[in-house]
């Protein structure tokens, strides 16, 4: 038994039903005509579920010894395949998402979360603590459900992205024609603020749960705005704290990643290279005496590579105003459009817009 021959059998299968899947073909047309919701993208996660568990019941008995499947063995076997199937997933829902935006006037890209690591460590650890025969059913089950959620995920984390940047989004949940009692108490339409919470039912899901969470930005609608433009609940404001106190103790390099890691999911992706040979050409790399910092400037353009983070910023030179970084085209990031009206920027859209993670390959140092 070779655990990397087993690997590839099972990526072949998902691979080649992934391609043929009639169901996946559709949500796609749907999603590449602008006219999908989440309910596509759900789709396109129970199919890849439906793959998985094919897969898996076809190959994992391979890698059982005694009827167990070692851990060593599923770190791979199982975590491997349920990463890549995910990718589909988060294709069609950034798509789904994207096109949200667009169809609201919104001019904010789709936030992409990341997989639950957490549950699938559980899901690992459950079915390498039970006999496989006894406990696929549960097994499939969760890793289904692991998908759907997925979907749930960006949902949640692109309303209360919304939410903090000023607007009043909604989130619905749908029953499954099939569904049970809980499921049907559940079904609505919710203000985002009123469900913003985690463990709320509404984000929960039971054994072979179909409910769709559905996704409104509310076509720009702006909630009464506030100083600062966020609600901060006092769990915010906690976090928060902790986390300038923790930046505190570390290098500045160091700080650089973590602002990377708390904030990054919201900035836009781009070459280092490409921008500093666009806008700087030429330039003599300097950098500040922490590490941290590597400057690029040019004639009219100053590019600044943050080395912990590994992220980088576009600055015009002499600008003299309060917001002197520019999007990737050049372009000052003054305005956002919604519903075919033109609206100031707030701040947490124009850091989302000027910062941008570094796509290549080699970091600079």
């Amino acid at each position: 038994m070779d655990v990397e021959e087993i690997l590839a059998k099972i990526r072949a299968f998902c691979e080649e039903r992934t391609r043929e899947s009639s169901v996946i073909r559709k949500a796609r047309e749907k999603i590449a005509g602008g006219k999908a919701t989440y309910a596509e993208a759900q789709k396109v996660a129970m199919e890849e579920g439906r793959i998985l568990e094919e897969a898996f019941a076809k190959y994992l008995p391979e890698a059982l010894t005694n009827g167990y499947l070692y851990r060593e063995f599923a770190e791979k076997l199982v975590k491997v395949p349920v990463r890549d199937q995910a990718k589909e997933v988060t294709r069609a829902a950034e798509d789904v998402q994207k096109a949200l935006n667009e169809a609201a006037g919104i001019g904010i890209r789709p936030i992409v979360p990341e997989l639950n690591r957490e549950q699938l460590d559980g899901i690992v650890t459950g079915i390498c603590n039970e006999n496989f025969e006894r406990g696929k059913s549960e097994f499939f089950s969760q890793v289904e459900n692991f998908m759907e959620g997925h979907v749930d995920d960006f949902v949640r984390e692109n309303a209360d992205f919304q939410y903090k940047t000023g607007l009043s989004p909604t989130v619905t949940r749908i029953a499954d024609r099939k569904c049970c009692p809980w499921c049907n108490t559940l079904s609505g339409t919710y203000r985002y603020d009123d469900v913003s919470d985690k463990g709320n039912d509404v984000w929960r899901r039971h054994k072979n749960c179909h409910c769709v969470i559905e996704f409104n930005p509310g076509r720009g609608y702006r909630k009464k705005a506030t100083k600062s433009k966020f609600r901060w609940t006092q769990e915010d404001e906690d976090a928060r704290i902790a986390y300038e106190n923790m930046k505190k103790s570390l290098n500045p390099v160091e700080r650089g990643f973590e602002e990377a890691k708390a904030y990054g999911k919201t900035w836009q992706k781009g070459s280092l290279q490409e921008a500093v040979a666009k806008f700087a050409p030429n330039a003599t790399p300097v950098s500040d005496d922490s590490g941290r910092k590597i400057v690029y400037v040019g004639e009219k353009y100053t590019v600044g590579y943050d080395t912990g983070g590994n992220y980088f910023r576009i600055m015009i030179n002499d600008d003299g105003s309060k917001r002197p970084f520019v999007n990737l085209d050049g372009s000052k990031v003054l305005n956002i459009e919604e519903n075919g009206k033109q609206r100031g920027a707030t701040k947490p859209e124009y850091e989302a817009m000027t910062h941008f993670r570094n796509t290549d390959t080699e970091r600079r140092r």
